[in-house]
């Protein structure tokens, strides 16, 4: 039995691949299991300086769902540099999700909540009935 936790440290390795698409691809596969955890935005905004746009264009679309780190990944985003259009535009959109974003802790709660819950249910099953 795998937890979400096994998942984020799957495709966390996935991140430092020889392979673009893979590290673009695992950006939005991480936040996608958890748009609460800040470990995990840290290491998508870590492809913010990879050295392919189109991973970084992935990284900044997996940023903008992280609306309780808003302030930090704006300054993240705004600190990106480049003279790519698309992903100058990216970033433009992305900051502007993030500054009307509200951040929702009671939905944060709950999520932590059933991870608990999940985690529990997954340790139990593993020692056996």
């Amino acid at each position: 039995m795998l937890e979400i936790a096994d998942l984020q440290t799957r495709y966390a390795k996935c991140l430092a691949s020889n392979d673009h698409g893979v590290r673009g691809w695992s950006c939005g596969h991480i936040v996608e299991l958890d748009a609460y955890n800040l470990d995990s935005m840290h290491k998508i905004a870590a492809k913010l300086t990879d050295d392919d746009d189109w991973v970084k264009l992935n990284a900044v679309g997996a940023l903008s769902v992280f609306a309780n780190a808003a302030d930090e990944v704006i300054g993240r985003l705004q600190a990106v540099k480049t003279d790519n259009e698309q992903l100058l535009e990216r970033i433009r959109k992305s900051v502007e999700v993030l500054q009307k974003a509200q951040p929702d802790e009671a939905a944060r709660r709950e999520y932590q909540q059933s991870l608990a819950a999940i985690h529990a249910f997954v340790v139990a099953r593993r020692q056996g009935p």
